[in-house]
């Protein structure tokens, strides 16, 4: 795929000590796999969202544009950018939303005290839906749970004192 071609610095020459190198592989990686999901999923990949010469002469309405919401993290956006700032790339990046909101609901509660709190009571109501390889803690991880919660009262559980 051209678009998805790496490009390797061409300042350095074949006598060249240093070796060369390709930048932001984490970020080739993430391109690739949206365009493999595109491509499964959809039946067209990005390189169908670049604006060549002959899309330029039609009405900019109705150009193709892909828009892309995906968690914030450098090699996405990078991806994107690269995209966008040397393919002719048409497309709309958006953040995340959620993925913000559960750092911020995570900020709050440990800056309430209560964190460990909502990790410990998250463990204690998954026990009885695992996930356990093969199951093999399960029944003990029950067992011990049942045993605890039938001695444990609300004055000495740590559960219940936060």
């Amino acid at each position: 795929m051209k678009v998805l071609q790496a490009k390797t610095n061409p300042s350095l020459d074949a006598g060249s000590h240093q070796k060369r190198k390709l930048h932001r592989k984490k970020s080739l990686a993430w391109l690739r796999c949206v365009d493999n999901a595109l491509r499964s999923g959809a039946s067209f990949g990005l390189e169908d969202f670049v604006i060549t010469e002959e899309v330029m002469k039609l009405d900019p309405l109705t150009w193709p544009q892909l828009v892309i919401c995906a968690d914030q993290g450098s090699d996405g956006v990078a991806a994107f950018n690269w995209l966008a700032q040397t393919q002719r790339f048409n497309g709309e990046f958006i953040g995340d939303p959620a993925h913000g909101m559960a750092n911020d609901l995570k900020l709050a509660l440990q800056r309430c005290g209560l964190w460990k709190h909502t990790l410990l009571m998250t463990a204690m109501l998954n026990v009885p839906h695992g996930p356990w390889a093969e199951q093999r803690f399960f029944q003990k991880l029950s067992e011990a749970q049942q045993e605890y919660l039938s001695s444990a009262n609300a004055e000495t559980c740590p559960l219940f004192n936060h």
